[in-house]
C-alpha cells in the first residue's frame, strides 16, 4: 500500500480534495497492526465472553497451521495492560459490540422481560443510560419494579412506565432507593463516559437527584421515539439513522457522544430497522484513528470534526474488509470472525441477544467500534507497534513453531482474562 500525502498536497478542503482524501491508501504498517488487533479482539472476546482461549486457538490453527493463534496469544502482556486501564471493565467494547458489558446488561436484564411490550423495554433501555451502571439501576429501578422472574409487571413498574414524572419525583420511593444506594457508597455512573454537563449546585444528594433525573429524561425520550421508528425508516431508508440522531439530540443532556451510544443500542436491540447497516456517525475516537491510518489528514492537536469523516470511514471500511485484501494481509481474520460470530450466536441467542448482532464479517458498525478500541490500544499501550503477524513465534524449516520467550502471566489465556468472564 502506498504512503499518502498531507492534505496541503491533495487539494486541502476543496470538494475534489475531500474526494481524494477519502480515496487515499491507508498506511501499510498501521493497517497491519489494526488487523492483528482485530484478531486479538476476537480472541479475547471468545475467551472471556463466549468460550475458551483454547477453543479459539484450535480453530485458528485450522486456518493457519503454521501460526495458529500463537502470535495473537503473544499479545497477552499488551492486552493485560489494555484491560488494566484503557479498556478496564465496562470501558472495553469487544469485536461484537453486543457483548460489551452495557449492551449485555440491556439484553439479559431488560430485553428479556417478555411481560413488557417492546416499546416499554426500549424506554427502560434508554433510562438505563442515565447512569449506565447496572448495580444502581438494578437496585433503584429494575429489581423492585421489574423482577426478572415475574410473569406480569408489578404495580410500581406499571406506574413508572405510565407516569414516569410521578414515579421519579423528589422524595418518592425511587428517589429513596437512589439515596440509600448512594449512602452506602454505591457508584452512580459508569466511568466509560462523563455525565456532563452537570448542573450547577448538583453536589452530594443533589448530584444523586441529577442522575435520577437523567434516568427519567432518557426513559421519556425512549417512550417518545420508539413509535416514530417505523415511519422514519420507511421514509428515509438508509439515511434514517441521521434523522434518529437528530431526534435523539433534541433531548436534554444528549449530545453527539450520547446520541451515538443510543444509536448503537437501538441498532442492536431493533435489528429489523437495519439502522446502522449502511451508515454510522463517526465520533472523535474513530476520527483520531484516521490520523494513524492516514498520516497528515489532520494536525495532531486538531480535534475538529472532519466534514468528510463519514466518506473516509466508508472508504477505509471498503478497503480493509475486502476479501482479497484480507486474504493477502491476514487470511485468518475473515474465517475467525465468522467462527466467533457463529459461536456467539449459539451462546447468547438463548439469553435474548438477537442473532443479527453477530454479523459474520467486518460490518461497518463493527469496523467503526473497533477503530475506537484500536486507537486506544495503539496510542496508549502499543506505541511502538510491536503487535504484528508472527510476533513471538519462530517457525523452523520443518514448519514446527516455537514460542519466543514467555507470554506474560496471562499465558495462552489464563490469569486476568479468565476472571473477566461475565
Amino acid at each position: 500500500m502506498a504512503d499518502i500525502k498531507p492534505p496541503s498536497e491533495t487539494g486541502g478542503s476543496s470538494a475534489a480534495g475531500k474526494r481524494r482524501r477519502a480515496d487515499r491508501e491507508p498506511d501499510s504498517a498501521e493497517t497491519k497492526h489494526l488487523l492483528h488487533f482485530l484478531l486479538a479482539q476476537l480472541r479475547w472476546q471468545h475467551g472471556t465472553r463466549v468460550g475458551t482461549f483454547e477453543e479459539f486457538d484450535a480453530e485458528a490453527a485450522r486456518h493457519d497451521p503454521e501460526l495458529g493463534a500463537a502470535d495473537v496469544a503473544a499479545m497477552s502482556p499488551l492486552m493485560e495492560e489494555f484491560f488494566s486501564r484503557h479498556a478496564k471493565g465496562d470501558k472495553w467494547v469487544p469485536f461484537h459490540a453486543a457483548l460489551g458489558e452495557h449492551e449485555l446488561y440491556i439484553f439479559t436484564r431488560i430485553w428479556s422481560l417478555r411481560y413488557l411490550e417492546e416499546s416499554e423495554r426500549y424506554a427502560l433501555a434508554c433510562g438505563f443510560s442515565g447512569s449506565r451502571f447496572p448495580a444502581l439501576f438494578d437496585e433503584a429501578v429494575m429489581d423492585p419494579c421489574f423482577p426478572a422472574a415475574a410473569e406480569a409487571c408489578p404495580p410500581e413498574g406499571r406506574e413508572l412506565l405510565d407516569r414516569p414524572a410521578h414515579a421519579f419525583r423528589r422524595g418518592g420511593p425511587v428517589h429513596g432507593r437512589f439515596l440509600a444506594y448512594r449512602a452506602r457508597g454505591g457508584k452512580l455512573h459508569t466511568s466509560a463516559f462523563s455525565p456532563r454537563p452537570v448542573p450547577r449546585g448538583a453536589v452530594g444528594e443533589e448530584y444523586t437527584f441529577y442522575i435520577m433525573e437523567r434516568t427519567r429524561t432518557f426513559l421519556e425520550m425512549g417512550q417518545a421515539l420508539h413509535p416514530k421508528f417505523a415511519k422514519l425508516c420507511a421514509e428515509r431508508g438508509v439515511l434514517a439513522w441521521e434523522t434518529v440522531d437528530s431526534e435523539l439530540q433534541k433531548a436534554k443532556w444528549v449530545g453527539p457522544t450520547l446520541s451515538k451510544m443510543f444509536l448503537v443500542s437501538t441498532h442492536l436491540c431493533l435489528p429489523r430497522l437495519q439502522l446502522l447497516d449502511q451508515g454510522v456517525e463517526v465520533g472523535i475516537g474513530a476520527q483520531e484513528a484516521f490520523k494513524l491510518l492516514l498520516p497528515g489528514i489532520q494536525p495532531a492537536k486538531d480535534f475538529s470534526m472532519l466534514p468528510d469523516r463519514r466518506d473516509i470511514l466508508l472508504a477505509l471500511h471498503a478497503k480493509v474488509s475486502a476479501a482479497p485484501f484480507l486474504a493477502a494481509h491476514e487470511p485468518r481474520l475473515a474465517p475467525m470472525a465468522r467462527w466467533c460470530a457463529t459461536e456467539a450466536r449459539a451462546a447468547f441467542a438463548p439469553k435474548g441477544v438477537p442473532p443479527e448482532c453477530f454479523g459474520q464479517g467486518l460490518s461497518l458498525l463493527a469496523f467503526q467500534v473497533n477503530l475506537c478500541e484500536w486507537r486506544k490500544f495503539r496510542n496508549n499501550v502499543d506505541k511502538k507497534r510491536t503487535a504484528a503477524r508472527g510476533m513471538g513465534v519462530n517457525v523452523g524449516e520443518n514448519g514446527a513453531k516455537s514460542q519466543k520467550g514467555g507470554m506474560g502471566k496471562a499465558g495462552a489465556g489464563g490469569g486476568r482474562e479468565k476472571r473477566r468472564r461475565l
